[in-house]
């Protein structure tokens, strides 16, 4: 008989139900289903005065990966949001407001966003001058007036970068019109994935190396970790993240070890203060209100205790403050494009506020003053990334020591960010490190940290890493390639003197590649480690079973020969026979048993 199989319903399928939503716009075969969305959001482009969408959107038939570009700008950000626009999101994962008006006001936010800043190199100049864009109006003033330089045929040297946080569609407008950058730039830098889904929407196809190289512009990817004290945190960060025009991700890592928490070990001072003090306050930093006399609003007149006291309290709480610490890891990228050497924009993604950098990783690289000297400021350490590199840029000391700069103007904003990147993908590798050294002090001591039957949770890490290395692997790979690519630009060869700081930072890419080469292997190792531990195991438990069987085997034997007489009550003493006998035999068979496990062991 042949039975039909069923496919298993979706409500059935345990995964969670964010995974499935790719799809609400239609997906990549679904053309009617996406013209109808397209239809509610398409934009006038002749009232609206967008040049350079509409460019993209009479051009998009023919290259079909554009088509989401002019949906991103007409969307105002990533066209899978645009559910939320129409109220099919019940938990607002997007975090827009519930009423129409303040819906379409958040969206009016995100399609003139600007967070744009010029860093103009004047010829021979190694400080820029900075201008800040926060209007599309002022941004549009400022290209014009290089638009009319270019008609001019006026003479230009230095160079021009334009600094771009996130996208918007005033701004992709703005700058892809007036400087006639391809559109494949913007489209790039939209999305960050590893992998694509068969259906997916979104999908880009891989390009030839060979046209990669030819092309003026390149992509640098690396990876951030922010650390987060507890689950709540992490969750608020990744709903800032939904806040970005561009799509990223923020995920959780899942390899969590014993000294990610801590407890309190003491009782506190103030049982009354337990829980309406520190932990009612929202901001770590927030400081209680005092009363005319001295004392802390509703905390010293409520209970009556002095304020010395009352602070020795809140440093208590301060100290034993329980601890339940998450990382995340978000995938980012920079793009940068450049136009006759002089003429530049370096896309970059923002930086959440949540959290804090893992090992607060902003790193000084000023020269150390000497005693008695005053040493130069220091980098704000809850600066963004891109301020970050705005002020590096103003301060490039620390990158003319390392060689002398040569004709091309592009040499010292690509090494500061070549610097601060790199820097990012060190931490990254030494929190991986982190990560399979624990790992390994687990296997070493699984009595203290794993017990006897959880050496699963080992395979769970280990499954973690075997995911992300071979991604960031791929992630570095690349960047490499397209770093050499950008060294042979215009012309240039890697080995002449002139490149040989970038040399220095392609080799220290290099290193960091095979840094990951090493810890794929390692995960390897530790996974066979874990998989035959795991098989020790289930054979000491078959083991056990089996000795349970044979110390019950000679009582059922011996039940079994007694029990063959037809008349049970002429056995009389018998019974008593049975019972010596099956007792006997079973202390041998444990005494036996017991020595073979102790040799065993």
């Amino acid at each position: 008989m042949v039975v039909a199989l069923r496919p298993t319903p979706v409500s059935d399928w345990k995964f969670k139900k964010e995974w499935n939503d790719f799809y609400s716009t239609g997906d990549l075969y679904a053309t009617e289903k996406q013209q109808i969305y397209r239809r509610q959001w398409e934009i006038k482009t002749d009232s609206h005065n967008y040049p350079y969408l509409d460019y993209i959107k009479t051009i998009a038939p023919g290259w079909r990966p554009l088509q989401y570009l002019a949906d991103f700008m007409e969307v105002g950000t990533d066209p899978l949001r645009w559910r939320d626009f129409n109220n099919s999101d019940k938990n607002h994962r997007y975090t827009y407001p519930d009423d129409p008006i303040g819906r379409e006001e958040k969206r009016s936010e995100r399609v003139s966003r600007s967070r744009v800043c010029l860093l103009d190199y004047e010829e021979n100049e190694v400080e820029p001058q900075i201008t800040y864009f926060e209007r599309p109006f002022d941004l549009r003033a400022k290209l014009l007036e290089i638009n009319d330089g270019e008609k001019d045929h006026l003479p230009r040297s230095g160079l021009k970068l334009f600094v771009v946080e996130d996208l918007s569609r005033d701004t992709i407008d703005l700058l892809g019109h007036y400087l006639h950058i391809e559109p494949d730039f913007f489209r790039s830098h939209l999305r960050e994935h590893a992998w694509f889904n068969i259906r997916d929407p979104f999908w880009v196809p891989p390009s030839l190396h060979m046209d990669i190289a030819s092309r003026n512009w390149q992509q640098i990817f690396f990876c951030r970790a922010r650390y987060f004290t507890d689950l709540a945190k992490f969750r608020e960060a990744q709903r800032a993240v939904d806040n970005f025009n561009i799509k990223r991700k923020l995920d959780e890592d899942e390899s969590k070890a014993l000294w990610d928490r801590s407890y309190p070990t003491s009782k506190p001072i103030f049982p009354q203060l337990n829980t309406s003090l520190f932990r009612r306050r929202k901001n770590r930093n927030e400081v209680p209100e005092r009363n005319p006399n001295g004392d802390h609003k509703n905390i010293s007149g409520e209970h009556g205790i002095p304020l010395d006291e009352v602070q020795t309290a809140i440093e208590q709480e301060l100290i034993e403050e329980e601890v339940d610490a998450k990382v995340g890891l978000m995938r980012t990228k920079a793009t940068f494009w450049w136009k006759n050497n002089n003429i530049g924009v370096l896309l970059l993604d923002p930086t959440l506020t949540e959290g804090f950098p893992l090992w607060r990783e902003q790193e000084n690289w000023h020269e150390k003053p000497t005693p008695g000297e005053v040493g130069p400021g220091t980098p704000d350490p809850k600066s963004s990334f891109a301020e970050r590199f705005i002020y590096w840029a103003e301060n490039p000391a620390p990158f003319l020591r390392k060689a002398a700069l040569s004709n091309d103007p592009r040499q010292l904003p690509m090494m500061i960010l070549l610097r601060i990147i790199c820097a990012d993908w060190i931490t990254m590798s030494q929190y991986i490190k982190t990560r399979l050294s624990q790992v390994d002090w687990e296997l070493i001591h699984p009595r203290e940290f794993l017990g006897h039957h959880r050496f699963y949770t080992i395979l769970n890490k280990l499954h973690t890493w075997r995911r992300l290395v071979p991604v960031y692997r791929e992630m570095l790979y690349t960047t490499t390639l397209h770093m050499e690519f950008f060294l042979n630009s215009e012309g240039k060869q890697c080995e002449t003197v002139e490149d040989e700081p970038f040399m220095e930072y392609l080799n220290e890419f290099k290193l960091i590649l095979r840094q990951m080469d090493e810890y794929e292997e390692r995960i390897d190792r530790l996974t066979a480690v874990t998989t035959s531990t795991i098989n020790m195991v289930d054979s000491h438990r078959i083991k056990l079973l089996t000795g349970l069987a044979t110390i019950f085997l000679p009582l059922s034997l011996i039940g079994t020969l007694f029990s063959m007489s037809e008349n049970v009550d002429k056995l009389g003493v018998t019974f008593g026979y049975w019972a010596a006998a099956s007792v006997s035999v079973m202390c041998f068979l444990l005494l036996v048993y017991r020595l073979s496990e102790s040799w065993l062991a």
